[in-house]
């Protein structure tokens, strides 16, 4: 039982007399129909957070997310393949401190990375290939992953 459920068929007979509670009680249960309304919309928009707060930018808690939210469309028409989140290429490089300034000098070979994998720390969301069409799907991949990723980190969306 939790602290926002309301019986309002208990609530609308404590506010009833007991003479009035045959005849009247339709007429009261008509005119507090709106507010069973309104309490089935704040129970649903409170489910809805608490199921937002579950998750947060960390790569495993990512995939957890859109595995959970996508479980039905992966189920089938995926086979069962999970939408998968991965650290992104970093780009390993010698650093060289000189003794006389201190400031670090890369030597070797650079690789040259498209720009949307720049950021704080990229990442990968890997998308299995047989919901390649389904542009929905893309579109909410987007909102969620924007919702979660820390500002500034940049990410991919490819299929694999």
């Amino acid at each position: 039982m939790d602290g926002y459920d309301v019986d309002f068929g208990k609530f609308i007979g404590g506010l009833l007399p007991q003479a009035l509670r045959g005849t009247v009680r339709v007429w009261v249960e008509v005119l507090c129909h709106p507010f069973k309304c309104l309490h089935h919309r704040f129970m649903q928009y409170r489910q809805e957070k608490l199921w937002a707060l579950k998750y947060n930018a960390q790569t495993a808690s990512l995939e957890a997310m859109l595995n959970d939210r996508f479980r039905d469309i992966l189920a089938a028409r995926a086979n069962e393949r999970r939408i998968i989140v991965e650290d992104g290429d970093a780009v390993p490089a010698l650093m060289v401190y000189p003794d006389n300034d201190w400031k670090p000098v890369m030597v070797g070979m650079v690789t040259v990375t498209s720009a949307s994998l720049w950021g704080a720390v990229p990442f990968e969301v890997r998308i299995p290939v047989e919901l390649r069409g389904d542009q929905s799907v893309l579109d909410r991949t987007e909102r969620l992953v924007q919702r979660y990723k820390l500002l500034g980190t940049r990410y991919v969306i490819v299929y694999y």
